[in-house]
């Protein structure tokens, strides 16, 4: 299980370092849009539809490494309202519950890439690019997040099962 849980955080890690890449391309793009529109009264007419696409990338490659350190949903609101031991158990819900809403969010975007596979449809856009190359990293994105709550559960487990048997080392030890 370690291996999962290492094998995940690599991925995790290109994945933020691709995102980090792209939202600096995305920043060039659109600096050197405004400075073109405002000082040499000319601007692009592809800068704002390359960066929404890059967008959707950026946001879909961010879910897994986002889960994985925390910067994503929390439940600290509510698991706060708890004792130390409901806590525990309300991570390992959370988890579960995170990974069925992955699975949900994965059927509904892997149906809708697999029709703009199918069909080859254009976006509407100034720059005409197949949906499919902006389709294709929703899956993807999202199985990762999967698996990365897969791996926080796993972690949150084998940490529960420690805590217990440390408990109950100490336990024995007091009597």
């Amino acid at each position: 299980m370690k291996t999962y849980v290492n094998m995940i955080s690599r991925v995790n890690r290109w994945f933020t370092m691709t995102a980090g890449i792209l939202v600096l391309a995305m920043v060039i793009i659109l600096i050197q849009d405004v400075l073109r529109r405002y000082l040499l009264n000319d601007p692009t007419s592809w800068a704002l539809d390359v960066s929404r696409f890059l967008l959707v990338y950026i946001f879909f490659l961010g879910l897994g490494p986002a889960l994985e350190t925390g910067h994503h949903v929390s439940t600290d609101l509510i698991s706060s309202k708890f004792n130390e031991a409901t806590s525990k158990i309300m991570v390992k819900v959370v988890y579960v519950l995170t990974v069925l809403f992955g699975i949900i969010m994965l059927w509904q975007l892997a149906g809708s890439t697999i029709e703009v596979f199918k069909d080859g449809r254009l976006f509407p856009t100034v720059v005409q690019i197949p949906m499919k190359y902006v389709y294709m990293i929703t899956p993807i994105g999202t199985l990762q997040f999967i698996l990365t709550a897969i791996a926080g559960l796993i972690q949150s487990l084998s940490t529960f099962e420690k805590e217990n048997a440390d408990e109950e080392k100490a336990a024995e030890v007091q009597a």
